[in-house]
């Protein structure tokens, strides 16, 4: 029972930053396709009176891609309004409409600069970003972001702090045979054997509970339908790799640390 006590000790906490770590991957995922849907839905109004080409614009922004407005759909709105006017006349005054679309999903600071630099293109007379919307939307991802960050840190930080209370628990504990270890010469990774192993086993099966907690619930189909995402075990194992590397080394330098304060005393 104790035992089992030891080790929930230590689990707890790794499983803590483990948890941290992957929420922090899958929604950093989630942002990024949320991003990527945004740039293919966004789009920038061109008003200009001289025909506009992808390589006439490129020079100034990185875009996707140019497409020119049919001025029949301008005519054909302002017919439905039953306006009297000469259409035939006015589709020959009226200015070349355009949508731009981005390769990226562009900051409020980038989105001001793109504005500028085409107004300065020879022949546009407006530039509409529809930046009010746009900011409104990308200010909330950096919100999301920077909260998350936050977060992750306050979890780190406890998290480490119990870590190595627990790995300072183990040291009292093996403490004599470590003693006698060092005594016949043994190195500071054979001495701290015992410590290393148990935490290697800990980290191990925290991360097979973050697997199957965040397997399952991606797996759920209200989730799926929400946000549009689904985590396949290639991303697992994947994932899984960088936690064990991240818990090797918070183990290491734990026992390393521990270790070599409590024999200096």
């Amino acid at each position: 029972m104790r035992s089992l006590k030891n080790h929930l000790s230590l689990i707890f906490p790794l499983f803590s930053i483990f948890f941290a770590i992957e929420f922090y991957m899958i929604l950093n995922r989630v942002v990024t396709n949320y991003e990527k849907t945004l740039a293919n839905d966004y789009t920038i109004l061109i008003v200009s009176k001289n025909e506009l080409t992808i390589d006439k614009i490129k020079p100034y922004i990185d875009i996707s891609n140019l497409k020119e407005i049919d001025s029949n759909l301008i005519i054909d709105r302002l017919k439905k309004d039953k306006i009297d006017l000469d259409f035939d006349a006015l589709k020959t005054f009226l200015p070349k409409f355009y949508e731009i679309k981005l390769n990226h999903f562009p900051s409020s600071n980038e989105l001001k600069n793109i504005k500028e630099k085409l107004s300065s293109i020879d022949g546009i007379n407006r530039v509409e970003t529809f930046s009010k919307s746009h900011s409104k939307i990308y200010d909330l991802l950096l919100f999301i972001k920077k909260i998350l960050n936050f977060f992750i840190i306050i979890i780190g930080v406890l998290s480490f702090m119990l870590i190595l209370k627990q790995i300072k628990v183990w040291y009292l504990e093996h403490k004599d045979r470590m003693y006698i270890m060092e005594l016949f010469g043994a190195p500071l990774w054979m001495r701290s054997g015992v410590l290393i192993k148990i935490a290697i086993i800990d980290t191990i099966l925290s991360i097979l509970f973050v697997d199957a907690i965040f397997y399952y619930f991606s797996n759920l189909k209200i989730l799926q339908n929400w946000i549009n995402f689904h985590l396949d075990l290639f991303v697992l194992l994947k994932d899984s790799s960088i936690l064990l590397i991240v818990g090797i080394l918070i183990s290491f330098y734990s026992i390393t640390s521990i270790t070599l304060r409590q024999e200096q005393k």
